[in-house]
C-alpha cells in the first residue's frame, strides 16, 4: 500500500478492463465522520452493488482472478436481460450484469442496494427526511420485499431490500 496523506495507506490496482480499482484503510472516512455529527442511522447496510459489462468472462478474470472474490453464481436469465455473476466479498454480494442485446460500450457501476431490517420503518424514516420511495413490492428473490429510491441517490440505481 502506498502513503497518501498522513496516517492513510490505499492500493491501486491496473487492470485490463480500465476500472479504477482503489482499496483504502479508511482513515479519511473516519477523519470525515468525526468533523459530521451523525443522524440516527435508519439500519442500513450494503447488500449490493451492480455493474453493467459487454464481456462477463473478462470481469470474471478481473474480480474472480485477479481481486480474489469468490465466484458464487453465473446465471443466464433472459427475462431479467441476460448474464449474470454474482461474487461474494465478506458480508457484500458484486453483481455483474452482461446485457444479451444493447452491451455498453464501457464498464459502469449501475446500481447499489442497501439491506435493512424492517423496509417499513426505513421507508418512514428517509420519508421524514424528505427521501422519496416508491411503493414496498415482492422482490425477485421469495420471501424479500423492495422499494427503490427516486430521489437523494446521486442518479444511481438505487434498492432498499429487506430479506425473507
Amino acid at each position: 500500500m502506498a502513503a497518501s496523506e498522513p496516517g492513510s495507506r490505499h492500493a491501486r490496482f491496473v487492470n485490463a478492463r480500465g476500472l479504477d480499482i482503489c482499496l483504502d484503510d479508511g482513515t479519511r472516512t473516519a477523519a470525515l465522520r468525526k468533523q459530521r455529527e451523525a443522524l440516527p442511522e435508519p439500519g442500513l447496510r450494503v447488500d449490493h452493488l451492480v455493474l453493467r459489462t459487454a464481456d462477463a468472462q473478462e470481469c470474471i478474470d478481473l474480480f474472480g482472478g485477479l481481486l480474489g472474490l469468490r465466484l458464487a453464481l453465473d446465471k443466464t436469465v433472459p427475462e431479467w436481460g441476460g448474464r449474470m455473476l454474482f461474487f461474494r466479498t465478506g458480508k457484500i454480494t458484486l453483481e455483474v450484469i452482461e446485457p444479451e442485446r444493447e452491451k455498453p460500450p464501457a464498464d459502469h457501476f449501475w446500481g447499489i442496494a442497501f439491506q435493512c431490517p424492517d423496509l417499513g420503518h426505513t421507508a418512514r424514516e428517509l420519508a421524514a427526511r424528505g427521501v422519496s420511495l416508491s411503493t414496498v413490492r415482492k422482490g425477485r428473490k421469495p420471501g424479500t420485499l423492495v422499494a427503490t429510491v427516486k430521489s437523494h441517490c446521486l442518479g444511481i440505481p438505487t434498492l432498499l431490500l429487506q430479506p425473507g
